[in-house]
């Protein structure tokens, strides 16, 4: 061997020996860990809630997160491994994750996690977190639990009593190599959110809204088997319960029980209109969804689709020695009242309800509310009403109106008129020939359908 050769392998071989070692050693280190012999590894659990879908519509919105916690991890034996459990982690439930502190020496090996949220008032003899407790690591893991039904958690809720959403995750079969660092569990809401508003001309005038059909039962996970259950439960809001800015009423946002498919919501409201004679009106109408699944936001529009009586005025008045002269008849906005100069001769006509073929509309005058008019024989019902109002501005008079139509169901609702005399001196003229007739539709309202507006409804698996 050339003398040169030999001198370069005499220098490099001390330092090629070593490196030869450490990836020996590396090999056998693998090997170690894909056999999981009794090796262990140093990680940490993370708890978070969902931020995607979820009720809090974003991760840290307060009273929607974390107040208690518990954490179970369950080894392939059976045993509890490990456990964490604090019953104020965070006191107004703002907390969105919970991070545990390194378990130290944990053999490799597949595990079963747990996790479960705010069921520290489920304190009472066979309840949850009185079960949780009393848990002990090392000991067997009752998997009875994991079958566990809760009785209506969503009428449960108080945030002001310290109750917040209860709230449960899993992540099983989960492979603990000594690569792992962290696992990860998500907790997800055992209720929804639910969010409605009102919308249309009676909107305004809404004094009791109803909301009802979801379970009074959920399971513990929501994989979990429920029966016997039953879809009854409801939640009234009263008009202290309701808020809005005159177009649009919404109602304080509340918490419903998870419910299966197949099961639609069933939605009441109740106006301050007159129909049939009742100084109420009630509507009713049944949701196109039929099914919330847990840690969601059901955003639910509700529209009272506007409906158009029409009614035709004309009137005139007659100065001494002259023809009538027609005289501008004033619709107030979105009101049946009616401005009318003093003294004047009127005529009211009906043509039912715009847009609702086969609809019809008659007056219903009432004597008691109309002294000072003076009708025309044979005039005081029907579709059309003449006459004259006494020459005293000032003064009011109401008038009945009956609709009724057919529209999947029948219909009959009675509306009141109002007649308002005017100073004769600020009559506006119509000098145009011929005589137009003013028109105007004056609104009401009738709920026909309730369709659900949903963001984006699902729950991550």
């Amino acid at each position: 061997m050339n003398v040169c050769y030999k001198h370069i392998i005499r220098v490099l071989l001390p330092c090629i020996l070593p490196m030869f070692a450490v990836i020996l050693a590396s090999c056998s280190e693998d090997v170690i860990d894909d056999d999981r012999n009794g090796s262990s590894t140093t990680l940490q659990m993370k708890v978070g809630t969902r931020a995607d879908g979820d009720v809090a519509g974003d991760a840290g919105e307060p009273n929607e997160n974390i107040h208690s916690i518990c954490v179970l991890l369950v080894n392939s034996s059976g045993n509890v491994a490990w456990k964490y459990i604090d019953d104020d982690f965070s006191a107004d439930a703002s907390a969105t994750e919970y991070l545990s502190e390194p378990i130290t020496d944990l053999p490799f090996g597949v595990y079963d996690v747990y996790a479960f949220a705010n069921f520290d008032y489920y304190t009472a003899d066979g309840e949850l977190w009185n079960i949780l407790t009393g848990i002990q690591e090392g000991a067997s893991f009752d998997n009875t639990i994991l079958s566990f039904v809760i009785d209506d958690p969503a009428s449960m809720i108080d945030f002001d009593e310290g109750r917040f959403i209860p709230m449960s995750g899993k992540n099983e079969n989960f492979n603990v190599t000594s690569a792992t660092r962290i696992i990860p569990v998500t907790l997800d809401r055992l209720v929804s959110k639910v969010l409605i508003s009102v919308g249309g001309s009676s909107a305004a005038s809404v004094t009791q809204l109803v909301f009802g059909g979801w379970a009074d039962k959920v399971t513990l996970f929501g994989d979990g088997a429920l029966s016997g259950e039953a879809y009854n439960e409801s939640k009234t809001f009263s008009a202290s319960n309701l808020s809005g800015d005159g177009t649009t009423v919404t109602v304080e946002p509340f918490y419903v029980n998870e419910t299966s498919d197949g099961h639609a919501f069933n939605v009441s409201l109740t106006t301050l209109e007159t129909t049939a004679g009742k100084p109420e009106t009630v509507y009713k109408a049944t949701t196109s969804r039929d099914e919330l699944p847990r840690n969601n936001i059901y955003p639910l529009n509700i529209t009272i689709n506007d409906w158009k009586l029409n009614i035709t005025a004309q009137c005139w008045v007659s100065p001494i020695g002259h023809y009538p002269v027609p005289v501008k008849a004033d619709f107030e906005e979105n009101t049946y009242n009616i401005e009318i100069p003093e003294g004047a001769q009127f005529e009211f006509a009906l043509d039912g309800l715009d847009g609702v073929t086969g609809s019809t509309a008659t007056w219903n005058i009432d004597p008691l509310t109309t002294a000072g008019i003076a009708f025309e024989n044979g005039y005081t019902n029907g579709e059309t009403v003449k006459g004259h109002v006494t020459a005293a501005a000032g003064n009011s008079y109401t008038l009945g109106v009956a609709a009724e139509w057919t529209e999947t169901n029948s219909y009959r609702r009675e509306y009141t008129v109002t007649v308002t005399t005017t100073d004769l001196a600020d009559a506006e003229l119509m000098l145009q020939s011929p005589l137009p007739p003013l028109t105007r539709a004056v609104e009401w309202g009738e709920v026909r359908n309730v369709l659900p507006e949903v963001l984006d409804v699902h729950v991550e698996r």
